[in-house]
């Protein structure tokens, strides 16, 4: 079940992290996610879904285990979604930014 979390002033995320005991992580992490109305992308460090009203706007993050995020840009006057993952043990690195007709997910 989705928590609620305050990464930043700017959003309200709601957020999902798999790191329950004997919790079996799946290999898609936004596949409970691919029917939403929203835009869904799978990034290495978990799920970004953004709501697709004008402006753009944050809509859930969902972190894959030993991953963290933060929300560079969460919608609103400035029309783009921005989230940044990082994996502390493994020093890896992913980012996703979504704007109104362009996804760059690296």
């Amino acid at each position: 079940m989705p928590g609620f979390a305050a990464p930043n002033q700017k959003a309200l995320v709601r957020y999902q992290v798999y790191n329950s005991p004997g919790y079996e992580c799946p290999s898609d992490p936004c596949e409970a996610y691919w029917a939403l109305p929203e835009i869904v992308n799978r990034t290495l460090g978990g799920c970004v879904v953004v709501r697709p009203t004008t402006p753009l706007s944050l809509d859930f993050v969902t972190v894959l285990p030993g991953w963290t995020y933060t929300v560079d840009s969460s919608g609103g006057t400035d029309g783009r979604v921005q989230v940044s993952f990082e994996n502390a043990s493994t020093g890896q690195r992913a980012q996703i930014r979504v704007e109104p007709g362009k996804t760059v997910i690296r």
